[in-house]
C-alpha cells in the first residue's frame, strides 16, 4: 500500500510540474482529504475574472494499468491520466467522463485503457495541453 501512495503522489507532483511548464495555474491542497489533487486557475477573457477546476490524476507504469471511479468525479473538474514508462498524459473534461466510460466495474474503476484507445484519445488531441487549456 505504501509503494501504491508513494507512486500516485509522485504521479501527481508530475503532472502538477508538467501543467505549470505549461504555463497552466496550479494549486495543489495542502490537506487531500477531498480528493482533489489540485487546482486550475483559468483567468477570464477579461483578465480580472477567474474559473477554477478541479484536478484528479491518475497513474500507472502503464496506460493498462490505470484505475479511475469516474461517477465520483464532479462536474467543472480535469481528469488527468499518466502512463510512466511512455512519460505520456491525456486528458478529460469531468463531464465528458461517463459517456466516453461507461460503468463497467463499480470495484475496480470504470477506467480499462487499452492501446487501441489510447491512440484514439491521442488522435483527438487529447495529450496536448493546450487544446486543454482552449476548452477551460
Amino acid at each position: 500500500m505504501a509503494s501504491r501512495l508513494r507512486s500516485g503522489k509522485a504521479y501527481e507532483h508530475t503532472i502538477l510540474g508538467i501543467l505549470t511548464l505549461e504555463h497552466f495555474d496550479v494549486y495543489q491542497p495542502v490537506v487531500d482529504d477531498q480528493g482533489i489533487d489540485g487546482l486550475i486557475r483559468v483567468r477570464g477573457k477579461d483578465g480580472k475574472s477567474a474559473r477554477y477546476y478541479e484536478l484528479q490524476v491518475k497513474g500507472s507504469k502503464t496506460w493498462s494499468g490505470i484505475r479511475c471511479k469516474v461517477q465520483r468525479l464532479t462536474k467543472e473538474g480535469v481528469l488527468i491520466l499518466y502512463c510512466a514508462d511512455k512519460r505520456e498524459l491525456l486528458w478529460f473534461r469531468y463531464e465528458e467522463l461517463a459517456q466516453l466510460f461507461p460503468a463497467a466495474n463499480p470495484a475496480w474503476g470504470d477506467i480499462f485503457l487499452k492501446e487501441d484507445a489510447v491512440s484514439r484519445y491521442k488522435g483527438q488531441g487529447r495529450d496536448k495541453l493546450d487544446l486543454l487549456l482552449k476548452q477551460l
